[in-house]
């Protein structure tokens, strides 16, 4: 579990340094809100499955599905790979690293 857990908090880093370049290239105070907001619960969703307890990874998954799913909805309607569809591919990337992670018992 504490693969699951270093990948988590990866992903925690990528969204929370979107959310401070957003702030910075855009002057996006909502961007960078949310994107800390996103990482805090990412990394208590890490701590979590350090700590192995089963709702870590669980609140993990429902994260990324949520944050990949945001992403492609921006990404469909405005077709820039910046920030959308890097997220898109970050979210994909890490949810098939959880798969793939699961399928071989880890």
């Amino acid at each position: 579990m504490n693969i699951h857990a270093s990948i988590t908090w990866i992903y925690a880093l990528f969204v929370l340094i979107g959310g401070m370049i957003g702030y910075v290239k855009a002057q996006s105070l909502a961007s960078l809100v949310m994107a800390a907001g996103f990482a805090a619960l990412l990394g208590f969703a890490g701590w979590l499955m350090w700590k192995s307890r089963r709702e870590g990874y669980y609140l993990a998954i429902a994260l990324i599905a949520f944050l990949g799913l945001f992403f492609l909805y921006r990404f469909s309607m405005s077709m820039k790979f910046m920030p959308a569809g890097l997220m898109v591919l970050l979210s994909l990337a890490t949810g098939a690293a959880f798969a793939f992670l699961k399928e071989r018992g880890e």
